[in-house]
């Protein structure tokens, strides 16, 4: 596949399509995630021989607390987000759910089974997301959906 035919149509015709400079950062973000994620197992593997997935979740987290928020002001020029008390509610149910009990869990899986194993098993849940977010949020799954979403 040709890399312009990776790129956002710009023009009314197919001879119209250029390289936007944006899909070009985004393809180089879309990669270098790919990378992190893939490397991510195999560090928690590693870094998890010899003590237990729970404190190897619970080093994780002191480790990337300071790097994660250093990022937030840097970025953003905030001290604090703004957001409302139904904000930080969710923050703290999403960090429970996955930041404490999903990783404890992945790295209780890379120790048994292997990192390699672990993902595959784990990557499935992207099928678990569709299902839950038809159900939960009444979003319709396919491409006839025009649901907004949150951010729009």
């Amino acid at each position: 596949m040709e890399a312009h035919s990776l790129c956002r149509y710009s023009g009314s015709t197919p001879p119209g399509w250029r390289w936007v400079p944006g899909m070009s950062l985004g393809l180089a973000f879309g990669i270098a995630t790919m990378a992190a994620f893939a490397l991510s197992p195999v560090f928690y593997g590693l870094g998890a021989r010899g003590i237990g997935a729970v404190k190897a979740n619970a080093i994780r987290a002191i480790a990337s607390l300071p790097t994660a928020y250093a990022t937030y002001v840097v970025v953003e020029g905030e001290v604090l987000p703004a957001m409302g008390f139904g904000g930080f509610l969710w923050s703290f149910v999403l960090a429970v759910i996955g930041n404490v009990a999903g990783d404890t869990l992945f790295i209780h899986a890379t120790k048994l089974v292997g990192p390699s194993t672990a993902l595959a098993i784990g990557n499935t849940y992207a099928l678990f997301t569709v299902a839950v977010s038809a159900a939960l949020l009444g979003e319709r799954v396919g491409r006839t959906s025009r649901r907004a979403s949150p951010q729009s």
